[in-house]
């Protein structure tokens, strides 16, 4: 699914009434009957509604749903937050129209008493005040009307988007609707699907409008979702005669004294992913403890130093074997000694095949050395905290820009960025893949080491370094969300996860 910039959205209305001859007003029309539809599918037994209608065209949506509400046998009532006089084009006909047939119109700054009155008495808000062009802070009596709409508990549908929600990043100017539902028009737009926006959007229904799907599927988007039906199409089939060798050969690289768990869970999510043949190499002070612990995978004891961690001194014996496999991951559990930090960068910068790199792994990386080094093949598995320190910035400016900063930093560093969290972005030089996968349950200890295990071993089976990112993470989320039902969220551990990633892929 296609997620939309409000600009890129204003070049489909240009381009569907320049290009296509269809008229504003139409749009206009079709967006508050697709509303009201909504409005009727979801709520069904609502008879008292407020329709909350701004300056612009969304605020022109809500009259035209208003209208056909009130056709319907709705009881509908209709609060602006501005006199008439500020209303214009296809909104100021839609606000004639209701003016004739007699629906109650009032200013809300003029009745805030009145307002709030038939709020409390209503069955059903729907909010119309601000659409996708919205960049300020909401302020003042506007953002007073949302606190108490937010206050009264009563159901809300919000038209496009719920107003004080930037459509483009998803943060709150100031304040934001909580809507149980957002009707979208013509095309998603990508704030609805970035935090904290997906929480306020409630249920989202994409209404269409009139807008050509041609259109929609020929333009330039912000991102794409992850779709069930794309990572079926990505996953390897064997044939019937397939041997290990043919199901992928992948390594995991990790492990320093007191962090033997991490790696431990990479190379289970491996082995429960499909590849024949999963390695596991540590330092060879820890070979036996991991001897322990795992079964399945073929484990490689590599050179250390005197403290127990890889050095300098494993590179060679580690690119050795790095060569026998498809695919690498590097990073869990392997620590933040020095000579440790060495090693990573010696390994990246002699390695040319598929690597995903993870955990501490990132440690020893900035800017510039990948901005020098970086590779298409290369996949940073990086949570927000990782991420601030790889760009040298606070983790709360990474929280606030996620997206744009995936963007720009898959392509300073020519490689494919996984930005762990909610929701977790897949960026190329070239795409963007937003997740929508996954719940608070799979926050846990050890969650990302079976990620990274996950994603290698989707990368040694065969798939480009994008459809395994993309494949890994959506895999990741949606068997969190099937231990959910049968555990609840508290009951989701790192070893469950990797135990029963089959349970996702057998659902596709």
């Amino acid at each position: 699914m296609k997620l939309f910039t409000s600009r890129q959205m204003n070049v489909l209305d240009l381009k569907t009434t320049s290009d296509y001859h269809i008229p504003t007003a139409l749009l206009m029309e079709h967006s508050g009957l697709e509303t009201a539809r909504a409005v009727l599918e979801k709520f069904p037994f609502s008879q008292k509604v407020i329709v909350l209608c701004g300056p612009g065209n969304n605020g022109g949506d809500g009259f035209a749903a208003s209208r056909i509400l009130n056709d319907w046998g709705f009881k509908v009532r209709v609060f602006l937050s501005v006199n008439s006089e500020g209303l214009k084009g296809d909104a100021l006909t839609q606000y004639e129209i209701l003016k004739k047939i007699g629906i109650p119109l009032e200013v809300f700054p003029e009745s805030r008493l009145s307002c709030q009155d038939f709020l409390r008495e209503s069955d059903l808000v729907i909010d119309a005040l601000f659409g996708t062009g919205l960049k300020r802070l909401v302020e003042g009596r506007t953002a007073n009307l949302i606190q108490w709409v937010n206050q009264i508990g009563k159901p809300v549908a919000a038209v496009d988007i719920p107003s004080g929600i930037d459509s483009d990043t998803g943060k709150i100017l100031g304040v934001a609707i909580k809507a149980n539902m957002t009707v979208t028009l013509g095309a998603p737009k990508i704030g609805l699907y970035l935090y904290p926006g997906r929480t306020y959007a409630g249920d989202i229904k994409i209404a269409y409008i009139g807008i050509p799907h041609l259109l929609i599927s020929e333009s330039p988007c912000a991102a794409r979702t992850i779709d069930k039906e794309e990572v079926m199409s990505w996953l390897p089939v064997w044939e019937p005669d397939v041997n290990k060798g043919e199901r992928g050969r992948v390594m995991i690289i990790g492990g320093s004294r007191g962090l033997s768990g991490a790696p431990v869970l990479s190379a289970e999510a491996a082995l429960h992913s499909g590849s024949g043949l999963v390695y596991l190499a540590v330092p060879d002070g820890i070979r036996n403890l991991i001897e322990h612990k795992l079964t399945d995978a073929v484990k490689v004891g590599l050179p250390q130093t005197t403290r127990w961690v890889l050095g300098k001194n494993s590179v060679s014996e580690t690119i050795s074997c790095l060569n026998k496999v498809r695919a690498a991951a590097l990073g869990p559990g392997i620590g933040r000694d020095s000579e440790t930090g060495e090693y990573v960068k010696m390994v990246l910068q002699d390695y040319q095949g598929n690597i995903v790199i993870d955990a501490d792994a990132l440690y020893p990386l900035d800017d510039l050395f990948l901005k020098k080094n970086g590779r298409l093949n290369w996949i940073l598995t990086p949570h927000e905290g990782e991420m601030a320190r790889l760009c040298g910035i606070s983790q709360e400016t990474v929280r606030e820009q996620r997206w744009e900063l995936a963007v720009q930093k898959a392509k300073d560093w020519n490689c494919i960025l996984v930005l762990k969290g909610a929701s977790t972005i897949v960026a190329a030089p070239e795409q963007v893949y937003l997740n929508l996968t996954g719940n608070p349950g799979i926050a846990v200890g050890g969650s990302g080491d079976v990620l990274t295990g996950l994603l290698a071993s989707l990368l040694a089976q065969g798939m480009s370094p994008v459809e395994a990112a993309c494949s890994a993470v959506f895999i990741h989320g949606r068997t969190g969300d099937l231990l959910k039902q049968k555990r609840g969220i508290r009951g989701i551990t790192a070893s469950l996860l990797a135990e029963n990633l089959s349970l996702a892929f057998q659902e596709l």
